[in-house]
């Protein structure tokens, strides 16, 4: 993976010493993306369908904080709700799930083909789960927001998968990093390839700590 060549780094421990400082940097560079990447406020909004009989569909509706920052009460223009139609007449609401049990479920309500969201709050890595019973075939909503300063994005992926790609990109920038990092730290201190190796592994702990953590979060399914 990584060749050694170069200057001579000296006694052994200075081996060590880059090779970790390698693997730290590079840990910290990845775990920064994924902690801070992104704008201060950003919404992802999504749904899943499937027939329940002859007459109805059971829809799944999602949406995720994955900003910087909470969306707070204030982030609501003139206190105004954000509007989602879905295209297809509303019978029933019949839960809401957070990933966030603790936390209060931002107000919600429907009417006619329309789900309508807050104001409140909506935490940072917060997921939440509408489930709907509609009348016909839900489409891609349509979204009308009154958030300032929020971007939305539409996704076909509910939080658990959408987390899942995110982690692995996540360890791919790290392994990115790494070999750039540990190639330039082998030609110039001649550091051995094992040394990086195992410098490689011992960086990849916290990332597998942070993403089993952000998993013990329960993103929704």
């Amino acid at each position: 993976m990584l060749a050694g060549g170069g200057a001579s780094a000296g006694p052994p421990g200075w081996s060590v010493v880059f090779a970790a400082l390698t693997g730290a940097l590079s840990a910290g560079a990845a775990l920064w993306a994924l902690r801070n990447a992104g704008p201060r406020y950003r919404l992802y909004y999504g749904l899943s369908r499937k027939r329940r009989d002859e007459s109805s569909w059971e829809v799944s509706f999602y949406l995720s904080s994955r900003g910087r920052r909470d969306i707070t009460r204030e982030a609501f223009d003139k206190e105004q709700p954000i509007e989602f139609d879905i295209g297809a007449p509303i019978r029933e609401l019949t839960s809401v799930l957070s990933s966030h049990p603790t936390l209060r479920i931002v107000e919600h309500h429907y009417e006619g083909t329309r789900l309508f969201v807050g104001p409140g709050l909506i935490s940072r890595w917060q997921d939440l789960r509408f489930t709907i019973i509609t009348d016909s075939e839900p489409v891609v909503p349509s979204c009308w927001q009154s958030l300032i300063d929020v971007q939305f994005i539409y996704t076909d992926l509910p939080p658990r998968i959408r987390w899942q790609v995110v982690s692995a990109l996540g360890f791919l920038a790290y392994f990115i990093v790494f070999v750039i990092a540990g190639t330039i730290v082998a030609y110039s201190f001649g550091v051995k390839q094992w040394i990086l190796v195992g410098a490689f592994f011992i960086g990849s702990i916290p990332i597998g700590i942070w993403i089993l953590y952000r998993r013990s979060r329960a993103p929704l399914e």
